[in-house]
């Protein structure tokens, strides 16, 4: 029985780029393997196709897919650069002919054309990593790194909703904590859930980071750690201030 792995390598590639629906890839086990394996300028093109030519676009909608990253990000910001180039020279030629303007057949992306070879790096100014990057602990050391790239070029740290910073916390991961609060993360956002999830699920380590990082214990986060019998957390958080309720107190 013929399949659509044993088709010639450029025809499959060509139904990968302009198929419209992205399950193509896990029709089968054996393809999608197949497919993963591409270089990562099939899989920029693969996005491009899908927004809008646009590099920028590919970037911002593109991060959510399971097989983006770095290089594939750097494929695409030299396509921004091309673009880009290519839209200083239409400049200054339509500079030089001002009374013949040429009517460009699509629009423009506005980009700041480059000054010199230096690649332009896509912003990703006001952006949210996508949640799914703070789902695993350890992370993977390439995840950490693209997450530290989106926060380079402009990626809100606190959104969604504090989410990056409270689900590495209740995971008591403190290296991804770590990065987070190094670009600005509030750990006490959301009324201090992270340092409640870190104490409910016993991070001893993670707790006592949060609480040098300025995060005030209450008694609510208190209550939780005795009920569970955290001892050793217990007396962290009373050391730095937290002060139990009576019903907590009479369970002392």
């Amino acid at each position: 029985m013929v399949t659509l792995q044993d088709l010639p390598h450029e025809i499959l590639i060509d139904i990968f780029l302009y198929s419209s629906n992205p399950q193509l890839v896990i029709t089968s086990k054996g393809l999608y393997q197949y497919l993963a394996n591409l270089p990562a300028s099939v899989k920029a093109e693969w996005l491009m196709i899908k927004y809008a030519h646009d590099p920028r676009l590919a970037f911002h909608h593109g991060v959510r897919w399971a097989f983006f990253n770095h290089d594939v990000l750097r494929n695409l910001d030299k396509r921004y650069q091309a673009i880009a180039r290519l839209e200083l020279e239409e400049g200054k030629r339509d500079s030089d002919r001002p009374q013949k303007r040429r009517r460009l057949s699509k629009p423009t992306l506005a980009i700041k054309a480059p000054s010199s070879n230096a690649l332009i790096p896509i912003s990703f100014a006001g952006k949210k990593v996508p949640y799914t990057f703070f789902d695993q602990s350890p992370t993977p050391p390439e995840r950490i790194a693209l997450i530290e790239t989106l926060l380079t070029r402009g990626a809100n740290v606190n959104e969604p909703n504090g989410y990056p910073i409270i689900r590495s916390s209740s995971l008591g991961n403190q290296r991804m904590i770590k990065l987070l609060l190094s670009y600005g993360a509030d750990p006490s956002i959301r009324k201090n859930s992270a340092l409640k999830l870190a104490a409910g699920h016993g991070h001893v380590d993670t707790v006592r980071l949060l609480l040098e990082n300025g995060v005030k214990p209450d008694a609510d986060v208190l209550k939780i750690t005795v009920k569970k019998e955290f001892w050793d957390i217990v007396k962290l958080l009373m050391d730095h201030g937290a002060v139990p309720d009576m019903a907590t107190l009479n369970t002392l």
